[in-house]
């Protein structure tokens, strides 16, 4: 909450080279200009004569502690750069663009000189409606010198404010310099000279360092005109408005809480600098309800209403009135809503408590930890961004800070899912475990699933989640399907029953005259077209006999088909090479691997290579083998 009083015309100029400044001279020149575009007005400016000064910049600034306020008003700043020697006038023009029939509103001239180095002094009378003049001179009070200042004529003109201000350097910093700042306030009407010296005050016989004037002329109106002398000044006097007319207090609230018998500070800033050197002063409207310091620390007294009326000192038509309620306050806040969770793109109303029942004010203010996931509005609904955990915060704003916390998880919900790959296996009376993929890929995990099987006596498949666990039953084949709760998206994968290392079974092996008789038996749901073994033979003492011409050990294999169930016939193995052996006693049997129609599979139940294989991903697995003595 704002009021500004009538603010019009601020004129500042910044000249190089003035005073006891170190400046070459050649810096720009910058003119300030108080506007306020929502009403229309803007400023114009005209050059007398062109190719002697050059714009470099044009920017309008708010005051301060109006950013963002409608009808705010600020400054237009201009700088320029000496191009040339030279004299010229710049003359300024506050009008509406659009109403070329009416003067304009105020209208300002300055001329400058431009010397041979570019050095730029102002020259001439400045005429302009304002009622103020601000001085700025160099300063370096380290050096001992100081400026002072005699007027002519008493009751022209009244010093308003008087401060050094250091530049900006490392603070604390000794023989920085700065500059000196006065404002004068137009007073009567008359003329006088304002004489500026620059000296060491215990030396009263020696010239001052540095001696400036200028004659200011103050009308019946109060309005103000600046005469420099025809030698230039280097200086930076300039005209400015009343400071009465800059002055703006800005609340920092729109309404001050106060729990009875406790206090509160009042949140507020006053600008321009001078006004707030003054200060301001506070007014109860009510004290059997509130008391106010003057330090603007307010007291409740009464549950109840009221007002606090701040007053600036140097401007009395400045103010700005702050409501007051004094409360009952609230000692807890509770803080709930219907869910723990909320969809990304999706609101969820919270609902908010407070106790006591006699609480004067049952209002909260809500803030998101982190809105980048959720956000909530001034109703505290709360609406989800992204997934992640938020927590959300509803304080009270009677100005007791009590506060509630809620603590949401921000779901982003499948839209599809899918399996890595189409099928997989798992033995009989085996267990394994099988993930289904959430889309899109950033979707909540967790996400509720459901899981069923197309023949439970083959495979069964239990699971609340995309992670699941598979048992096998008996050899055979049958689809497992995953649906999300959701959106009831769905995905299915085959699942092969019976460990490929469990296909064949070693049903017997024996010694009999001398010679090995075999069984083998197809455990598998598989039609087996060929079988392959070794063997390894020993004598009674363990020693390794030569069962083939090419090698101790005698490879071979069974030919012929095995059908889910069905175990191999004597006498039709393939022996390699097989030697007329002696002395058989210890035989090995070592099953190398078996064919399929669909390929060709070793001990391990790995394929090698395959004919026309639609599953693709078998388990690795440890060899077989049985030894009879």
């Amino acid at each position: 909450m704002k009021k500004r009083i009538a603010l019009f015309l601020v004129l500042l100029l910044s000249l190089p080279g003035f005073g006891l400044s170190e400046s070459t001279g050649k810096e720009p020149v910058t003119v300030v200009l108080a506007e306020n575009p929502t009403t229309g007005f803007q400023w114009s400016y005209t050059f007398s004569q062109e190719g002697i000064l050059r714009e470099t910049g044009s920017e309008y600034q708010t005051v301060e502690g109006d950013e963002g306020m409608v009808g705010g008003g600020g400054a237009h700043v201009w700088t320029f750069e000496p191009i040339a020697q030279g004299d010229v006038t710049v003359r300024f023009s506050y009008s509406q663009p659009w109403d070329t029939e009416t003067p304009p509103a105020r209208m300002v001239s300055y001329t400058y000189r431009v010397g041979e180095n570019k050095q730029v002094n102002l020259v001439g009378d400045v005429d302009a409606e304002a009622n103020d003049v601000s001085v700025t001179l160099r300063s370096n009070p380290t050096t001992g010198y100081e400026w002072s200042y005699t007027v002519s004529e008493e009751g022209i003109l009244s010093e308003v404010s008087n401060e050094y201000e250091s530049d900006d350097n490392p603070e604390g910093m000794v023989g920085v310099g700065g500059s000196h700042n006065w404002l004068f306030e137009a007073v009567g009407p008359g003329d006088v000279t304002l004489s500026f010296s620059y000296s060491q005050s215990w030396e009263t016989d020696v010239e001052p360092a540095d001696r400036l004037e200028c004659t200011v002329h103050v009308d019946e109106s109060n309005q103000v005109t600046l005469s420099y002398p025809d030698e230039p000044v280097q200086a930076a006097f300039a005209l400015a408005p009343a400071v009465s007319s800059l002055a703006t207090i800005t609340l920092g609230q729109d309404k001050l809480y106060v729990a009875q018998g406790k206090t509160a500070s009042i949140k507020y800033s006053i600008a321009p600098r001078a006004a707030k050197s003054k200060g301001v002063t506070f007014t109860s409207s009510d004290e059997s309800i509130a008391t106010v310091s003057s330090k603007g620390k307010v007291k409740g007294i009464t549950a109840g209403e009221c007002e606090i009326l701040l007053t600036s000192k140097l401007d009395e038509s400045a103010t700005v009135v702050l409501p007051v309620s004094v409360v009952i306050p609230v000692k807890k806040v509770a803080l709930t809503a219907a869910a723990k969770s909320v969809n990304v793109g999706q609101t969820l109303p919270t609902q908010v408590s407070f106790a006591p029942e006699e609480a004067s004010v049952k209002e909260a203010v809500y803030k998101s930890s982190n809105n980048k996931i959720a956000t909530v509005d001034e109703n505290g609904v709360v609406t989800g961004i992204k997934a992640g955990k938020v927590t959300i915060t509803a304080t009270a704003v009677d100005g007791s800070k009590k506060n509630a916390r809620l603590t949401l998880q921000v779901v982003q919900p499948p839209t599809g899912i899918h399996f890595a790959r189409p099928d997989t296996r798992v033995g009989v009376n085996a267990y394994t475990t099988l993930s289904a993929i959430l889309e899109p890929k950033n979707a909540t995990k967790g996400a509720a699933v459901t899981w069923t099987s197309s023949d439970e006596s083959v495979a069964t498949v239990s699971g609340t989640s995309t992670r699941a666990k598979i048992r096998g039953h008996r050899w055979g084949r049958c689809t497992l399907t995953a649906t999300t709760v959701e959106g009831g998206y769905t995905a299915s994968i085959h699942v092969n029953v019976g460990s490929l290392r469990h296909a064949l079974k070693i049903t017997n092996l024996a010694i009999k005259d001398g010679k090995p008789y075999i069984t083998i038996k197809n455990l598998s749901n598989l039609n087996i077209t060929q079988v392959r073994f070794e063997m390894a033979g020993y004598d009674i003492q363990g020693n390794p006999i030569q069962l083939s011409t090419h090698d101790q050990i005698l490879t071979g294999s069974y030919d012929y088909p095995l059908a889910p169930g069905a175990s191999t016939n004597h006498g039709q193995f393939t022996f390699n090479k097989p030697t007329k052996y002696t002395g058989l006693a210890h035989l090995t049997l070592t099953i190398t691997g078996w064919s399929t129609d669909t390929g060709y599979y070793n001990n391990n139940g790995d394929l090698r290579y395959s004919y026309n294989l639609d599953e693709k991903n078998y388990e690795w697995v440890d060899a077989y083998s049985k030894l009879l003595m």
